[in-house]
């Protein structure tokens, strides 16, 4: 786990953020990771579980705990686990606190690690959108280059861990 100065004050597992750094956002964005395929309830109770696995997890969550999603609609049903990010910069356009944007990868990399033991252990394959995009797939427990050297090292790159 990550230690981090900024918001280290848990409440039930997340990182209570102080006050001038969460009124600089006035958005959030949300990294979805989804099995492939078709959503149904067998599908849906399988990923639910995992969430709870998740939950139970030894990591303080920087904004909230992760959140089972199971929404449909008339067409399409959508299943998984989401998590609540910071984006880079704030609303001024000011980057990040560095400290605080590790927690926000440290949030990610706790997703992805956990979704990588979900999918040796369930034949399924996780997709992962940030904000809608596409940034990668997780199957047989090996997450894809487009998720590791598209998304995650960069950002490693970005807060200085290597």
């Amino acid at each position: 786990m990550l230690i981090c100065p900024v918001g280290t004050a848990t409440t039930l597992g997340v990182r209570v953020l102080p006050a001038e750094i969460s009124e600089r956002y006035d958005r959030r964005s949300t990294l979805l990771c989804y099995p492939e395929g078709e959503a149904n309830d067998e599908v849906s109770a399988v990923v639910a579980s995992w969430h709870r696995d998740l939950l139970a997890i030894d990591h303080d969550w920087s904004i909230a705990l992760p959140e089972f999603i199971d929404d449909r609609d008339e067409d399409d049903r959508t299943v998984g686990v989401a998590i609540q990010l910071l984006p880079p910069v704030d609303r001024g356009g000011a980057p990040m606190p560095r400290a605080l944007d590790a927690q926000m990868l440290a949030d990610a990399e706790t997703l992805v690690a956990a979704a990588g033991a979900f999918t040796r252990d369930n034949d399924l394959e996780l997709a992962f959108e940030l904000d809608g995009l596409v940034v990668g797939w997780v199957e047989s427990g090996v997450a894809d280059r487009q998720l590791t050297e598209g998304l995650l090292r960069p950002w490693r790159e970005r807060v200085g861990v290597a």
